[in-house]
């Protein structure tokens, strides 16, 4: 026969005080996570974006990527527009590793990038792209109905990094 008596209610509520316990530590912990998440976004470095007073000269929709290499930066004072044309660079750190973006209109007949000796397709979600090398850089060239951006590497950065940024390239909204 089976002996055992009912539990007194002192083991009833320490029973109950470990399972609120447990909630409880869920709870904060989740809370922790939130306000750690948060306050990541708010204090964690960005690239910058271009600056408006270059992008609301343009008649054309401009891109930006929507992230970036690791380690690569918007260049400060580097956006400026010339004969319709927007040039901006992109940098890492402190090296000499840039990126060279233009953006322009696309010309009335526009170029046909299929045909391009040296270039392969690049699959991107904003257009056609193509990918190679131009004068010996790294290059992807990337159009879609209203916009044509050249994005050039220097000579060290390899066809990859120029790809993956040309490819991340979604467009501002304009004011």
């Amino acid at each position: 026969m089976h002996n055992e008596s009912p539990p007194n209610d002192t083991s009833i509520k320490r029973l109950a005080f470990w399972q609120v316990t447990g909630r409880n530590a869920v709870i904060l912990g989740l809370l922790s996570a939130l306000l750690i998440g948060a306050g990541a976004a708010l204090f964690w470095p960005r690239s910058p974006s271009l600056p408006s007073a270059i992008t609301s000269q343009t008649h054309f929709p401009v891109y930006y990527p929507e992230s970036l290499p690791h380690g690569y930066r918007y260049e400060t004072n580097s956006a400026h527009q010339t004969n319709g044309i927007i040039f901006f660079n992109l940098r890492r750190g402190k090296t000499t590793q840039r990126m060279f973006i233009s953006e322009q209109v696309v010309p009335t007949a526009p170029p046909a990038l299929e045909s391009l000796v040296g270039f392969k397709n690049l699959k991107v979600d904003s257009g056609t792209a193509v990918t190679g090398t131009a004068n010996g850089l790294p290059t992807a060239i990337l159009m879609n109905s209203t916009t044509l951006i050249t994005v050039t590497g220097s000579s060290s950065i390899p066809q990859s990094t120029v790809n993956t940024t040309a490819q991340n390239m979604q467009q501002l909204s304009q004011k």
